[in-house]
């Protein structure tokens, strides 16, 4: 009988208060606010301008961590020489630079500056 089916199937239905509580528990998960204000006092590390937090993975994907970012002014960010114009690869290849190790070497640095 699709009224007993209906039912049953009712209770595990998401409201959009219970689905938006679970998307900020997702996203406060991954953020780490003391990571944010410490990293953003250095500048690009492609040319030490005043820079903004670029993520990498972005913060679309689910593994996204504010531990796994760098800063980048708006140029080498999102302009014609950026990192979310000429992808990952790009970047690094007309940079000759190495995006995983820039942010590992970041996160030793806090950990040293945190103990």
């Amino acid at each position: 009988n699709g009224r007993w089916l209906m039912a049953t199937l009712a209770p595990l239905r998401d409201t959009r208060a219970d689905a938006a509580k679970r998307k900020r528990e997702r996203k406060s998960a991954h953020r780490d606010k003391a990571y944010t204000a410490w990293i953003h006092q250095f500048g690009c590390f492609i040319c030490g301008k005043e820079a903004e937090q670029h993520h990498w993975p972005y913060r679309s994907h689910t593994d996204w961590h504010d531990k796994f970012s760098l800063m980048l002014c708006s140029e080498h960010h999102r302009g014609g020489t950026g990192f979310h114009l000429l992808t990952k690869e790009g970047f690094e290849k007309l940079h000759k630079v190495n995006v995983a190790a820039e942010i590992e070497r970041l996160n030793k640095l806090y950990e040293g500056v945190k103990k």
